[in-house]
């Protein structure tokens, strides 16, 4: 193969082409995910065992989401760490005390953007009790 035969396979054919082949600054490494908020990932992190002075939530359930395991003392704030869940969809992300204890955010960030995207077009416009007609 010539030279410039290489160089013609090698390049996309248009400017379509060249936006679904090439890479962008948004990709992310193979597993994980960086959400606004908190860390997503295909497979378990490491987790370690609960000190007696905090709550033990291994095995808790609430909505899709349990509750797998301690990760450690969060350097932010104050008060019960960071805990490693599952969700149902088998992704795993990670929650403070505070948004278990509340039963906040039950479900990982995949399933809770699959769910309001049925909202908005399941409603298609419509009002629903959960929102006021605009």
């Amino acid at each position: 193969m010539s030279v410039w035969e290489k160089l013609a396979v090698s390049t996309p054919l248009n400017k379509t082409a060249a936006v679904v082949t090439g890479s962008s600054r948004h990709d992310m490494p193979a597993g994980k995910k960086i959400h606004a908020n908190h860390a997503q990932s295909d497979a378990p992190w490491p987790t370690i065992p609960v000190p007696d002075d905090r709550q033990d939530w291994t095995g808790f359930t609430y909505n899709r989401a349990t509750v797998v395991g301690y990760l450690g003392a969060n350097r932010k704030q104050k008060g019960g760490g960071r805990w490693a869940i599952r969700c149902a969809c088998g992704k795993y992300e990670q929650r403070s005390c505070r948004a278990i204890r509340e039963q906040q955010a039950g479900w990982c960030s995949d399933c809770g953007h699959n769910a309001y995207l049925r909202e908005i077009y399941s409603t298609a416009g419509k009002p629903t009790p959960n929102r006021s007609a605009q």
